[in-house]
């Protein structure tokens, strides 16, 4: 029995669990590639509907906590089936999915398993609305969430602050305004306490993952027949 958390991200709106040693070499499939590696269970993709980073648990061989099932959406719930020729699972955004990634869990996490096919079971979470942040908030305080929360803030000004000085008092203004943003932005996310911060954010995170997968080695004859797809 095996817990795994693994994270990744997407920049295209689709995530997916694969089979690391079906993937191909040099570059993510085609759209027709992915069909043809769902057609031999070697990856199970899930639409996000945007992009960004996600964290994935999956439960193998071992019940999703109750606690933790409560939160997942059944109305969403998804079932399918994954073969691990050698035990080499990778979960990220699909972009990644070539043998030739270059490991970066901002994207996508790999992990080792029992080689078998799978019967996956697949939720979303649906978490009450500003829980994480109450734990978060718990953890950091008011102020570290306004340090956390701060790049949403400039990023947002600096593309929209230098537009307006640029109208109103030239170039030189809006240039100004633009570099003054900038720096905060470098300064700011490379200090020590927005680096402790963001490690302590990440670890209160964990408990609350964005999908949630079961997996159970399938029956012998679904194995067999899964090979012979």
């Amino acid at each position: 029995m095996t817990r795994l958390i693994l994270s990744g991200g997407t920049g295209v709106s689709a995530v997916g669990l694969f089979d690391a040693d079906a993937l191909p070499c040099d570059g993510p499939p085609s759209p027709e590639g992915f069909l043809e590696m769902e057609s031999r269970h070697s990856v199970v993709r899930f639409g996000t509907g945007r992009d960004g980073g996600y964290l994935l648990h999956a439960y193998v061989d071992e019940p999703v906590p109750t606690e933790l099932l409560k939160y997942c959406s059944a109305d969403d719930k998804r079932s399918s089936r994954l073969r691990l020729s050698s035990g080499n699972l990778a979960f990220g955004g699909v972009e990644s999915a070539y043998a030739t990634f270059v490991s970066n869990s901002t994207l996508r996490s790999d992990a080792r398993i029992g080689a078998a096919t799978y019967d996956v079971t697949a939720y979303r979470t649906e978490y009450p609305q500003n829980l994480r942040e109450q734990a978060i908030r718990a953890q950091v305080g008011a102020t570290g969430l306004q340090i956390l929360n701060a790049p949403g803030y400039i990023v947002p000004a600096a593309l929209v602050l230098p537009i307006v000085a640029f109208y109103m008092s030239g170039w030189l203004a809006g240039a100004s305004l633009f570099a003054a943003a900038a720096v905060s932005l470098f300064l700011l996310t490379r200090s020590p306490a927005f680096k402790r911060l963001s490690a302590e954010k990440r670890a209160i995170e964990l408990p609350y993952p964005s999908i949630v997968v079961h997996m159970t080695p399938a029956s012998q004859e679904a194995a067999v027949e899964t090979e012979a797809a």
